[in-house]
C-alpha cells in the first residue's frame, strides 16, 4: 500500500477546486493512533511529532487561562513540499462554556505540525492500514516523553506519592485526585499497570470518532433560480418538516431560527446559502478547501476576520478549513444554561507551511457567529 493511499482523502486539487467533506465515523481505536497517521475527533491527540510537543502554557485558554482539551486533527499533507510529506492540523478548544459568550478566538488553540518522509520517528514506508499487532512497538509520543494520564498532552508535572502519575497541569492533576488517583495510587509503587483514569478523563475529553473524509457533491443552483431563493425555499420546507431548525441539539441554535422564521427580513441570507450548502450533506462536521474562500454563516462584516495575521515566518495565512457547528452533537456539550457553540470555525494557517522553529507551529482560528439583519425581539 502506497503513501498516496493513506492521504488521498486529505488532500486536495485546487485546480479542480476540490472540496472534502469531514463525517464522524466509529472506529476501533488502534486505528486513531499516531503511527497510523489519523483524522480523529476527540480522545487524545494522536500526536505527529513525537517529542518536543506543545508546553502546558500554550494550550491555555485565552479568555480563564484553563488548559484546552484536545478536539480534532486532520492530517493534511502537501505533496509538492518535501517538508510536508507527513502534516497534521491539531485543534484545542476551552471546555468551559462561558468563555464562548463573545465573538472571540482566545478560547482555541490550532497547531501545525509536519515531517519529511524519512524522519526520526516513523518507518519511511508506509503502515498496513488494515491490522494491527500487539507486539509491534509502534512509534508514539510516551516513548519521547511523560503525557498527562488524563488529556494526552505534554506532563512534567509527577505525583509526589507514587512517582508514576504524570500530568499537564495542577488543575488536571486535581480532578484526577478526586476521580481516581486517590483509590490506587499507594497501590501504583508497586503495580504501574493499575494506572488509570477512567472516570476523571471521561470528565476532560471528547468522545473520540475517525474524521472520515470525502468529496463534496454538489451542483450550483441553475441561472433561474438564485442561491438566495433556494435557500428560502429549502429553509421553510425545513421548519415545516422539522419544527426547530437545522442545528437541533446546539444551544441556541433552535432559538435563531425560530426568530428568523417569524420575519424573513430578520434572516441573514448568507446563513441561508450556509444552511442550503451543507444541507446537501446534512451530517458533514468539517469542510476542508485549502486556498479558497470558507463558506461563511454569515455576511456580516463584524463577523469576518478583517485581517488574518501572517505567520511568523512572514508568509500570508490562508484559509485551509472549517469546523462546522454539527460536531457540537457528538460532544455532548448541549446543556441548558451556557454551552459551548458556533456559527463555525475558521482555520488559517501559513500558506508557505514554513518549517521555522518548534515542532508544532501555531495558525490561526477564526469563530463566525450566526447573525440577524435585526436584532430579533424577546
Amino acid at each position: 500500500m502506497l503513501f498516496k493511499e493513506i492521504k488521498r482523502m486529505a488532500e486536495i486539487s485546487h485546480d479542480e477546486k476540490d472540496i472534502e467533506l469531514g463525517f464522524v465515523e466509529t472506529v476501533p481505536s488502534w486505528k486513531l493512533s499516531s503511527h497510523f497517521f489519523p483524522s480523529k475527533i476527540g480522545g487524545k491527540p494522536a500526536w505527529l511529532a513525537l517529542s518536543n510537543l506543545p508546553k502546558t502554557e500554550d494550550l491555555n485558554c485565552g479568555v480563564c487561562g484553563k488548559p484546552c482539551v484536545f478536539l480534532l486533527q486532520i492530517y493534511a499533507p502537501i505533496d509538492e513540499k518535501e517538508t510536508c510529506f507527513h502534516r497534521t492540523l491539531f485543534l484545542f478548544i476551552c471546555r468551559d462554556a462561558l468563555c464562548y459568550k463573545q465573538t472571540s478566538n482566545k478560547c482555541f488553540v490550532v497547531l501545525r505540525s509536519q515531517l519529511r518522509r524519512n524522519n526520526e520517528f516513523y518507518d519511511y514506508e508506509p503502515p498496513a492500514l488494515d491490522t494491527f499487532d500487539s507486539s509491534i512497538n509502534y512509534p508514539s509520543a510516551e516513548k519521547f516523553t511523560t503525557l498527562c494520564l488524563l488529556c494526552g498532552c505534554r506532563g512534567l508535572k509527577k505525583c509526589s506519592a507514587c512517582h508514576k502519575a504524570f500530568y499537564c497541569c495542577k488543575v488536571h492533576q486535581t480532578i484526577d485526585w478526586k476521580n481516581d488517583h486517590k483509590k490506587i495510587c499507594k497501590s501504583l509503587t508497586e503495580d504501574a499497570a493499575l494506572l488509570t483514569c477512567t472516570s476523571a478523563s471521561e470528565q476532560i475529553l471528547f468522545p473520540q470518532f475517525e474524521l472520515a473524509t470525502e468529496p463534496e457533491d454538489y451542483d450550483e443552483p441553475s441561472d433561474d433560480e438564485t442561491t438566495n431563493e433556494v435557500a428560502m425555499k429549502e429553509y421553510k420546507d425545513y421548519i415545516r418538516v422539522h419544527g426547530e431548525g437545522v442545528l437541533e441539539g446546539v444551544t441556541g441554535a433552535s432559538r435563531d431560527l425560530q426568530n428568523m422564521a417569524l420575519d424573513e427580513s430578520q434572516v441573514d441570507n448568507q446563513f441561508l446559502v450556509f444552511k442550503t450548502r451543507i444541507g446537501h450533506a446534512s451530517e458533514q462536521v468539517m469542510r476542508y478547501d485549502r486556498g479558497h474562500e470558507p463558506l461563511w454563516v454569515s455576511s456580516e462584516l463584524t463577523s469576518k476576520p478583517s485581517n488574518v495575521p501572517p505567520c511568523f515566518c512572514g508568509a500570508p495565512r490562508v484559509f485551509e478549513f472549517q469546523v462546522l457547528p454539527q460536531i457540537l452533537i457528538h460532544l455532548k456539550v448541549d446543556s441548558l444554561g451556557d454551552s459551548i457553540d458556533w456559527g463555525t470555525l475558521l482555520i488559517y494557517t501559513c500558506s508557505e507551511s514554513c518549517d521555522i522553529g518548534t515542532a508544532y507551529h501555531c495558525e490561526y482560528v477564526w469563530k463566525q457567529n450566526v447573525c440577524l439583519s435585526v436584532p430579533p425581539t424577546e
